[in-house]
């Protein structure tokens, strides 16, 4: 089972903070070329256009003379071979290569190329949360203000000076076995989880502290007592630790407890579609955890990485793929209406630096470390 990616995110981004090294400890990285590193390019910069919503035809004419861009990504291999199609009919001259690897391993990769200032990704796309570290390292350049799309997105959904948007998000939230919890029986908030009736009935994902951090910001408003106070009593009702959200959504169905606390709800929708499991999750105020890309600060096909970002955030390009697959987009608007929530808070990479605060916490309180 691979290294869960919030974890190497807090290594990544405490050694940012404190300036040490970086990288130690992960996963084996794809070996690099013996060639000495390539001079890191710039992206050009977009020259006014009529329509400000597209990119200059300068940047699509120099993109289509570059002819590939290279991509990063722990979007699962299906899902991405779909969007990448999708690309292929709008920009059949621009070739994506794609690197399709789990959150920890692609981050592991990139970052460790990069510190050695070899440039062979112009993107990596996984979790806002995971590419704080990148970005901290200054392996990452700022492309919101040239690519158009990025600024119809909602202002939270473009995090460090540009260096980061949104384009796909997870949910997480708490979910119950539909055998075990009878029709009108069933958790309906957060507080409920405190209810003593589920008493050694709860799944926690055994580190799931940036969770613990976005309802400290979202439900909580930042009142660290109050904070303190629910994980307390939640530790009180014996939650069993499961290492990983997939595996944790597989004992939830197994009937091994009746509810399970900060649960994917787009896995466990994914799981209901698929396989008619006997679960049912809440909508009232969950997390979206952001996804998305950065471009490479010597991004070696500037131009073509340009164009492959302004369709992955724009409306009628990968969104709409993103959508049709079931996927979150940042464009909310066009998700399935199952994915309609009532409240929302955010994970993003602006949450990292506080990040390991938390991991403290969650281990004095729920892990027990």
């Amino acid at each position: 089972m691979s290294r869960d990616p919030r974890k190497l995110a807090v290594v990544l981004v405490a050694m940012g903070i404190l300036a040490s090294a970086c990288g130690g400890g992960a996963a084996a990285p794809s070996a690099a070329p013996s060639a000495a590193p390539a001079t890191s390019a710039a992206a050009t910069t977009v020259a006014p256009t009529a329509n400000p919503n597209e990119l200059s035809a300068d940047v699509i004419s120099k993109a289509k003379a570059e002819g590939k861009v290279v991509l990063y990504t722990s979007l699962e291999t299906t899902d991405a071979e779909t969007v990448l199609k999708d690309f292929a009919k709008a920009y059949p001259e621009i070739k994506v290569n794609l690197n399709r690897k789990s959150s920890s391993a692609i981050l592991t990769q990139f970052a460790t190329e990069a510190k050695a200032g070899t440039y062979l990704a112009d993107i990596l796309e996984t979790g806002g949360i995971d590419v704080a570290g990148p970005i901290k390292d200054g392996y990452t350049q700022p492309f919101a203000d040239k690519v158009p799309a990025a600024k119809a997105l909602p202002a939270g959904f473009v995090q460090l000076n540009g260096q980061f948007v949104n384009a796909r998000s997870a949910v997480e939230t708490f979910a119950w076995n539909t055998t075990l919890v009878k029709a009108g029986e069933e958790p309906k908030s957060w507080q409920d989880l405190l209810d003593p009736k589920w008493k050694g009935q709860i799944l926690v994902e055994a580190s799931d502290w940036d969770f613990m951090q976005g309802l400290a910001k979202g439900l909580f408003k930042g009142d660290e007592a109050k904070l303190r106070d629910y994980f307390t009593k939640l530790a009180a009702n014996k939650p069993s630790l499961i290492d990983g959200h997939s595996n944790m959504l597989a004992a939830l169905e197994a009937g091994q407890a009746k509810v399970a606390f900060g649960i994917r709800g787009d896995q466990v929708q994914g799981d209901l579609d698929a396989k008619k499991v006997p679960l049912a999750w809440n909508k009232d105020t969950i997390m979206l955890r952001l996804q998305g890309p950065v471009m490479a600060k010597g991004a070696p096909n500037p131009n073509a990485a340009l164009v492959f970002l302004q369709w992955y955030l724009s409306k009628d390009g990968a969104q709409k793929s993103l959508a049709a697959i079931k996927r979150i987009p940042a464009y909310t608007a066009l998700a399935d209406p199952v994915f309609k929530f009532t409240n929302t808070f955010t994970s993003g990479p602006e949450d990292a630096p506080e990040l390991p605060k938390y991991q403290a916490l969650w281990n004095e309180l729920i892990a027990k470390k």
